[in-house]
């Protein structure tokens, strides 16, 4: 069926079906069941973490948001996504593990991601662009990272606008 508007709309359509084993662990680790009644307060203290606590909680957090919503600018965030969602693509195809489908919803969402590095680009050169992508290239150079960042993105497109 053709699609016609934005292209967000119609990612946010095909995602599940495109990606299903990466969105069920997307949407496991970051929706809770709806309650019919209201919470209640908790009768137990309020607990305070500390940031060895906060340190250990993210390197087990499956999406690294941190790295994404620490990006100063819009091209720093399109950025990290793209190298990440090229990194991650790459170690897949690798193992076997994307069906010719998933592939192409891989292709369509780093389309996405090149596409708001090109729009919020500015007035950078090739030669800057190029710079940039190497500096955080060896910013995040570890695949399981990169991993993380990329995943961390594929839940920004799940959030609505």
């Amino acid at each position: 069926m053709p699609f016609t508007g934005c292209p967000m709309t119609r990612l946010a359509r095909t995602f599940p079906q495109r990606l299903p084993v990466l969105t069920a662990l997307l949407l496991a680790a970051s929706c809770a069941p709806e309650t019919a009644t209201a919470p209640q307060a908790a009768s137990v203290d309020t607990v305070e973490f500390d940031a060895d606590d906060r340190r250990a909680a993210q390197a087990l957090s499956i999406g690294n948001q941190a790295a994404l919503t620490g990006a100063a600018t819009a091209y720093d965030r399109a950025l990290l996504c793209s190298i990440a969602l090229d990194s991650l693509t790459e170690q897949l195809q690798e193992r076997g593990a994307l069906t010719a489908e998933q592939q192409r919803a891989f292709g369509e969402v780093r389309r996405l991601y090149e596409r708001r590095l090109d729009q919020s680009a500015g007035s950078k050169t090739a030669e800057e662009r190029s710079r940039d992508r190497e500096q955080a290239e060896e910013a995040n150079p570890e695949p399981s990272t990169r991993a993380q960042i990329a995943i961390g993105c594929l839940r920004q497109l799940q959030q609505p606008s």
